[in-house]
């Protein structure tokens, strides 16, 4: 008989197939375009109307309020105590030009080491938004969170925790054009920096940070006005940096150090990120061992009635 993490790893084998087609329909109709000769890669593009949007992190609270659907955001961990390959979902909606409302769930497999498996849906995530700061290029954000415990894999369902964390992001395009920057004015950094109160399911005061650093591609080619080469024209290549640590209570833990490498494919239509979270300190390696992880994003700005702000 076929087993269940057989059968997902297919699902997920399908899924990534059906992302690449995506990716290269776009990249043949970007190619079937005709291009004029474009002023030389180091000059500053004139003004145009909107640049491209910043790209979206993968673990870091996004600064940038959105509509947009997650459909399929795959997840592999493997931890001490075994392994979890989880799907994930979830809709952000904008309420107005400067708010908004972000939902996310999991289905989750947990294969351990001893006894059976389980399956059932993780908790929910829920992230409201406000920015202080909207601007293209520069973005400062608040964002109360709170997550809603199933009553899955054994545990209570409820109020999980509930918290704030303040959100930033900006890039190049905002210093001086005077500073002979060239192609480092396409470098995106963002970050944030919250706290959550455990209220379910154990308790203590957890505290994060996320900064995340990343390249450019689409922002560098708004610049210059010049179509770069196919293949990286629609690339970010992003590292995010997170800490997390838990600081009293019953689930009290040392401070935890990763890594997360990645890369995503940005268009005004879509966004497929990829990243790989490897432990950096003895604490998070005794909680993560790795994890792989995956996101895909579509734009529902043009879809009728979806794109609608209410205030």
């Amino acid at each position: 008989m076929e087993s269940r993490s057989d059968n997902s790893l297919r699902w997920i084998v399908v899924a990534l197939l059906w992302v690449l087609l995506l990716i290269l329909t776009d990249v043949a109709r970007a190619q079937s375009l005709n291009d004029s000769d474009p002023p030389d890669l180091m000059n500053l593009a004139a003004p145009r109307d909107m640049p491209p949007g910043m790209m979206a992190p993968l673990i870091a609270t996004d600064a940038s309020p959105g509509n947009t659907v997650t459909p399929f955001a795959p997840q592999w961990i493997r931890t001490p105590e075994g392994r979890v390959l989880g799907f994930g979902f979830g809709l952000d909606k904008m309420l107005s030009q400067n708010a908004d409302l972000e939902v996310d769930s999991a289905f989750d497999s947990v294969s351990p080491r001893e006894g059976s498996g389980k399956t059932g849906f993780a908790d929910v995530d829920i992230t409201g938004r406000y920015l202080f700061i909207n601007q293209p290029d520069l973005m400062f954000a608040v964002a109360p969170q709170m997550t809603i415990a199933t009553g899955g894999f054994g545990e209570g369902a409820g109020i999980g925790n509930a918290g704030l964390a303040f959100a930033w992001a900006g890039r190049g395009g905002i210093l001086p054009e005077d500073w002979d920057l060239g192609y480092f004015r396409a470098i995106e950094v963002r970050s944030d920096l919250g706290y959550s109160r455990i209220l379910s399911n154990g308790s203590g005061n957890e505290v994060f940070i996320d900064p995340v650093i990343d390249y450019s591609f689409p922002y560098l080619q708004y610049l210059t006005r010049k179509e770069l080469p196919w293949g990286i024209r629609n690339l970010c290549v992003f590292t995010e940096f997170n800490f997390d640590e838990v600081l009293s209570g019953t689930d009290h833990s040392p401070p935890a150090f990763y890594v997360t490498p990645g890369v995503s494919y940005l268009t005004d239509a879509y966004q497929v990120s990829l990243g790989v979270q490897v432990p950096v300190n003895h604490a998070a390696d005794h909680s993560q061992q790795l994890a792989m992880l995956g996101e895909v994003q579509f734009n529902l700005d043009d879809v009728p009635v979806l794109g609608w702000m209410p205030l």
